[in-house]
């Protein structure tokens, strides 16, 4: 079964529904996406840094013996 997407709308937060909607544009579309990369890759990078700086004792014990 395919079921078929209408025109991709832009949501807007204003209270009179009767406004009919713009569509998006592909470029909009490409900045949204990496937008959204962009802050999933920066909390990325937070988590990973919060973990060193947490263990940051054992990670040079784990450096240093041999």
């Amino acid at each position: 079964m395919v079921f078929s997407r209408g025109p991709r709308t832009r949501i807007r937060a204003s209270s009179s529904l009767e406004e009919p909607s713009q569509p998006i544009d592909d470029s909009e579309l490409e900045i949204l996406s990496l937008s959204v990369l962009a802050v999933a890759l920066t909390g990325t990078a937070a988590t990973n840094h919060s973990w060193v700086a947490a263990n940051q004792d054992v990670s040079m014990a784990l450096l240093f013996i041999k």
